[in-house]
Order: structure tokens, then sequence, then C-alpha cells
């Protein structure tokens, strides 16, 4: 596992939920009223109409950055009436089609200073043509119950085709069976065809399963939905069934396995507490552990004996699980041997290239840590960055970042990711007072605005846009510079960006 250097830390995930933060400033809005008009009726009026114009740029925006745009301003509220947020939402899900991305993708191999890394966190926007209409139907719910169960049923899911160990990504469609699951338990109207619905909505998505990723997803779905003993009793054979049926590519089932124990626990713990037969689903998860992990296993390591401790574990995940329901053993159910799920064929993976670990990386790597940190290991403090030896080295090092690129061996898009982490982990190190900052920042956001990335992988290029943002939270900077730089970039997409942010904070 790759130590992330120049990427955003784990906590990056619960901030993206949190992304448009609480500025730092107040802005008023201008007290002229007109005659016999409150000043808040007023203060609605002016929301109101920065709302459309804000929607209607955004309808001149790539389809993923109009619909995180858009999305922002639903979510947040500051579309006010149903009719209007029906129509919103419409538009949204016949703009899904447009986006490049068709279906959520993540990495099957943790790197984050990577292109994979990278790729994980743009999926992470939910804005491939799946998420967006999942998401569409979940707001739709509270708003229009029916409307909602109608566009769920438009939904396709894409063609699942099989990968190798050569594909480093491989298919997430949770958010799929998230809106599945809502649309059962609060969009389905109780009459006397709910029951029909329910059935056939879930068995659907039971005998569309053709990839190992989907039925760790389908079991949690059954285990969490308030179910009664009789639907219980109609699903899981037909679940099991698949499970025992099912052929998983190499790949597929190396993401798929590490999880898919603890949801079939659930669900056979959901069953048993009903009084549902659980044992035919402990017993297809091991025929299918059996069936496939002993074909092909993809190595993701470099020491094949890593390979063969997640193999173990999930030898020992499956007895555990088969022990918690049978403590004295079960005659119909055996538990694993040791070596009994060894694969007869292993595939070694693709390098991943590291940033951090190419000739150029070593040295910026170095130098980063050198700015950040003193001789022994402690992060340097504001007095420290303020003597005049830190400043000399700053300028040598900023110098060396200017004459590093292009870095020889990386494609466009890992040179564009690269040098964005470099210049944003300079702007999380380098104080707002430092004259250097300013250069840094203009360069940073130059570099983006100027990138074809934009229109080749817009979610790509998004989300690198985003972390401008997002680095000032990490430090607890003022995003009042940055937000004038990204207004004042001349590049329509990243004002849009930034005047969204800025009208949400001003209005929140």
């Amino acid at each position: 596992m790759s130590k992330p250097i120049f990427a955003l830390p784990a906590m990056i995930a619960i901030l993206m939920a949190l992304f448009w933060f609480t500025p730092t400033s107040d802005s008023s809005l201008e007290r002229n009223f007109p005659e016999g008009q409150d000043e808040k009726s007023a203060k609605k009026n002016k929301i109101d109409e920065e709302v459309d114009l804000l929607i209607e740029r955004a309808r001149n925006a790539p389809p993923e950055i109009a619909a995180d745009i858009i999305f922002q301003l639903l979510e947040a509220n500051y579309v006010i009436g149903p009719g209007r947020k029906i129509q919103l939402l419409e538009e949204l899900f016949d703009l899904s089609y447009n986006a490049q991305h068709k279906i959520k993708l993540r990495g099957s191999i943790d790197s984050t200073d990577s292109r994979i890394g990278n790729l994980n966190y743009a999926y992470s926007l939910n804005l491939d043509s799946l998420s967006i209409q999942c998401r569409v139907i979940r707001l739709m719910i509270p708003i229009k119950r029916d409307r909602a169960v109608e566009l769920f049923k438009r939904v396709q899911l894409p063609d699942l085709d099989p990968l190798t160990c050569q594909d480093l990504m491989g298919y997430d469609i949770s958010i799929y069976y998230d809106a599945l699951r809502d649309i059962v338990s609060t969009a389905l109207t109780d009459n006397e065809n709910k029951q029909i619905e329910v059935r056939n909505l879930i068995g659907n998505a039971i005998s569309g399963i053709s990839s190992s990723l989907q039925f760790s997803a389908v079991a949690k779905m059954l285990a969490t939905l308030d179910l009664t003993s009789d639907e219980l009793s109609y699903f899981v054979p037909a679940f099991v069934v698949k499970l025992k049926n099912l052929s998983s590519d190499p790949r597929s089932l190396s993401m798929s396995v590490p999880g898919a124990g603890a949801e079939i626990g659930r669900l056979a713990m959901k069953c048993r507490a009903k009084g549902v037969v659980y044992e035919s689903i402990l017993d297809g998860y091991r025929n299918f552990l059996v069936e496939n992990m002993t074909k092909s296993l993809c190595n993701d390591y470099s020491d094949i004996s890593r390979l063969s401790q997640d193999v173990t574990r999930n030898t020992d995940s499956f007895n555990d699980i088969l022990k918690e329901f049978f403590p004295e053993g079960n005659p119909r159910i055996l538990p694993l041997k040791a070596g009994q799920l060894n694969p007869k064929i292993i595939e070694q993976s693709p390098l991943i290239v590291d940033y951090t670990k190419t000739p150029s990386g070593v040295k910026l790597l170095t130098g980063i840590r050198n700015l950040n940190f003193d001789t022994n290991g402690e992060p340097r403090t504001l007095a420290d960055k303020e003597k005049p030896a830190w400043k000399n080295e700053l300028l040598n090092y900023y110098n060396l970042v200017n004459s590093s690129f292009r870095e020889e061996g990386l494609s466009d898009i890992d040179n564009f990711h690269n040098k964005c982490a470099i210049l944003g982990t300079l702007l999380q190190i380098v104080p707002q007072s430092n004259p250097k900052y300013d250069d840094i920042l203009k360069d940073y956001i130059s570099f983006i605005s100027q990138n074809r990335t934009q229109q080749e992988n817009v979610i790509e290029w998004l989300w690198q846009a985003r972390v401008v943002l997002l680095r000032m939270k990490l430090t607890k900077q003022s995003p009042d510079s940055v937000l004038k730089a990204l207004s004042d970039s001349g590049d329509e997409l990243l004002k849009l960006i930034a005047e969204t942010r800025m009208f949400k904070a001003k209005n929140k």
C-alpha cells in the first residue's frame, strides 16, 4: 500500500460531503426594496434570480458539471417549489445520457499518488450516467413518489463485461441498489398492487445479477429492507440459485470477496430472525467461493505471499461466519479446509505508476518533506517559515517544480494530476502572507484552466478544480483569495464553480 504524500488525506471522503464550507467573511444583500415589498420578500426574489442565473449558466457546461451545479442547488433547497424541482430533476435525468462515463468504477488496488487514486476520487463525485439517474430518483421520492418509480423503471444497467487482471478498476453500482431500496421502502403506494411491484422490482434485481460485484450489494439490500417472512422466503431461493451458478472473472472476484462475507452473514441473520431458512445462503456462498476462487486469481502484490494471506483470510472469514450460525457444526455445510481455495492460475496485475517514485518524483518528495518538516521530523511552525533560509529553500523548490515537468514516462493525464498535487501541497504549506503564495496560486489555477483534461476527462478535471478549495478547508485557510482567483481566471467553468460556492456561502 502506497503512503499518500501529495494526495489528500483519508478524511477527504468526509469533506466531499461538506465541500461548500462556511465562508470566513460575510456578504450582505443590497437593502433597496420596491414599494410595498419587505426585506424578506426582496431577499427571496434576489436569491431566486441568482439561482436561475446559475442554472442557466450550468446548462452551457459539460453534462457532468451542469449536473454537479444543479444538484448542489437542489440538495441545499435553494430551488423553491415542487414543480420547479421536478422540472430540474427530469432535466438532469435526460442529461445523464450524455455523461462521458456510463457507470461508476472503483480501484481494485489501494494507490493514492497515481492515476488510479485520482480516478477513485473523481468517480466518488457520482457524475456518471447511472449515478446521476439514481441521485435524481432519490431526490424525486419525497416530491413525487409515483414519478420516482417511473424513472427507476427507465434505468437500464449497462452491460457488465467480464474484466481481466489487467483491469485496475471494477464496477461500482451500489448506488443503483440503494435507489431500489429507497423505492421499495418509501416510494411505493400502499395498495393492492404494492406486493406485486415489490416482487417485480426486487425479482428483476436478483435475476439481473451477472457479476460477483453485484451479489453482495443485493444481499445488503435484502438484509436492510423491511421485508416480511413471506417476502424473504420468496426472494432468498432465487438469490441462492444465482449465487451458486455465478461464474466470476478474476478481477471482479478479487474486488467482491473481501466484503461479501459480511453481507451474506447479515442476510442469513435477517432470515434467522424472521424464521426463514438460511442454511442455503451459507451453502450457496461456500459453493461460490470454491467454484470461483480455485480457478484464477489476480496477484496485485509484488510479493506473492500476500496473495496467499488473502486466500487464507477469505477461508477463515467463511469458517467464522459458519461457526457463528452453527457453533457445533453442520453436516450439510462443511468448513473450508486450509488450501481448499488455492487458485489453479495466478495472473499478475500490471504495475501502477506511483508519482512519488519516478526520478523527478523522488526529488520532489524529498523537497516537499524538507519544506514541511524539520530535521527532527516535526512540522515546521509559522515562525520557521518566516526565516530567510526557509524562504530561500521554497524558491529553490519552486524552481525545481517548474523545471521537472513534464515527467518522462508519464501520460498527459498523469502529469496533470501530478502537478496539481504538487502545487496544491505547496498551497497547504506556504503561508498566505508569503509573497510567493500568490504566484503559486496563480500558477495552480492557470494550469487547471488551460488543461485539455477539461474536455477529455471531465470528472477528473472537476475533481482537481474542487480540490483547490478542499485544500483550504484542510489547512483552515481563508478561501476568499482562492475564490477570487478562480472567478478571475478567465475560465468560464472555474468561474461558475467559484461563483456557485460564493452564492451558497452568502445565502447559507
